[in-house]
């Protein structure tokens, strides 16, 4: 994969992620109706609604600017296990893809901001950046 092959699909997951992220964080802090219906079926204290969302809006915004969407997606990316765990623990086999698919979208972020991040490295230090 081309470095400009690796800088774009960055940018896209990170797009996604970010809209992603910022929609149902957004929905968990407003107690919109879907979200709390969802959330009143599994017996939760109502602040951890607005505490997740808070996290996720955070989260969101951190991957969508490109200096510390390293961080953001960390963030989700932890989220992301407590999620799963929370699934496979309740044996909701079905609901336990969502929190999966994101969690790998998460980390093949994260290792393309390493692989760019080190070619960039490289090539600052005189080196041939890998591509």
């Amino acid at each position: 994969m081309t470095r400009r092959t690796q800088f774009e699909v960055d940018n896209l997951l990170a797009l996604l992620l970010g809209a992603l992220f910022l929609g149902t964080g957004i929905a968990k802090i407003a107690s919109a109706e879907f979200v709390v219906a969802t959330f009143g079926g599994w017996d939760h204290a109502p602040w951890l609604l607005t505490v997740l969302g808070a996290v996720e809006v955070l989260a969101a915004v951190l991957v969508l600017i490109p200096n510390s969407r390293t961080v953001g997606a960390s963030i989700l990316s932890v989220v992301m296990v407590g999620a799963l765990g929370y699934h496979l623990l309740r044996a909701e086999w079905l609901l336990a893809a969502l929190p999966l698919a994101i969690l790998a979208t998460g980390l093949t972020l994260l290792r393309l901001e390493r692989a760019l991040t080190r070619g960039s490295v490289r090539a600052f230090e005189g080196e041939v950046a890998p591509s």
